[in-house]
Formats: structure tokens, sequence, C-alpha cells
């Protein structure tokens, strides 16, 4: 519910202070509570979003390989945010170029037919 741009924006400019305290109430509305701590994106997180393994990305070897169900409690108290996580930029390029495993089974089902 983000505010639409408007043909007369060009005349307020970004003064506009009613459009600006709304995005901010916004925002402040969607932000989860899990979020609010310190630290960056959890690469463990991620993956236990996309699908993965907790620990698919990471250089070391996976003691579970098994891939996650969606049910309830299926973060399993990874926190999305951490800090010092060891090559936390490369693990997220991976998993930012990766497959959601649900979608391409799907795909392959798809394209099989």
């Amino acid at each position: 519910m983000w505010p639409t741009p408007t043909a007369t924006d060009h005349k307020t400019g970004a003064t506009d202070t009613t459009r600006f305290q709304s995005l901010a109430s916004e925002i402040n509305r969607l932000k989860p509570e899990a979020i609010s701590g310190s630290g960056s994106l959890n690469p463990d997180w991620v993956e236990l979003l996309m699908g993965w393994p907790k620990g698919w990305t990471s250089l070391e070897p996976v003691a579970d390989p098994t891939i996650p169900g969606w049910g309830e409690g299926w973060e399993d108290g990874t926190p999305r945010v951490a800090s010092g996580v060891k090559h936390r930029v490369n693990r997220l390029k991976c998993i930012g170029n990766g497959q959601v495993p649900a979608c391409a089974a799907m795909a392959w089902k798809i394209l099989c037919e």
C-alpha cells in the first residue's frame, strides 16, 4: 500500500510531508518484529525460506541434507538477521542465483508432460 505518484506531485515537490509521513507509518507497520534486531540478512534463514536445507550454501558439509517442510516452526529458531556469518555475501549471491526446489519440480513436471 505504498503511495501512488500523482500528476500533481511535481507541484508539491519533496516537501509534501503528509505523503512522507503516511509512507513512514506504513513502513513501520509492515516491519516484522523478528527483523528489528541488529545484523544483516542471515543466509541460513534465506535457505530455509527457499526450501533448501540449512547450511546448503556454506562451504562446510551439511549434517542433515533433508529438505525442510513448510509446516509450523519451519524456521526452527533460525534468526532472520545475524552478525558475523562467514561468507555471508557470497552465500546470498549463490542463493540469489538459485531456484526454489518446489518451482523447479513443477517446471520439470510440466515440461515432461
